[in-house]
């Protein structure tokens, strides 16, 4: 397998995916969500997310087959979720 340059359009998929997703992290946690990283088992699972009422909780995967339609995933469950909280402004 080829190694992929910085000039490589998939070398840009993947950053571009990875940006979505972090930001599909801080969205939950500016919205109260836990975030818990998992220990490092032989698990599929990257870390959870977790509402501040208990109510619903996100896998993090730490290879989705579609990136983007998992932190579009994690958006909706924080949006759907009563328990969130809206996010302060520092401003």
């Amino acid at each position: 397998m080829a190694a992929l340059r910085p000039t490589d359009t998939r070398a840009g998929r993947s950053r571009r995916t990875r940006r979505q997703w972090h930001g599909a992290l801080g969205y939950a946690g500016d919205h109260g969500w836990t975030i818990i990283k998992s220990r490092g088992g032989p698990a599929h699972a990257w870390g959870v997310t977790r509402c501040p009422g208990g109510c619903r909780q996100v896998s993090a995967f730490s290879t989705p087959r579609v990136p983007e339609d998992h932190a579009r995933a994690l958006r909706r469950a924080v949006d759907r979720c009563p328990h969130s909280q809206e996010p302060e402004d520092n401003g």
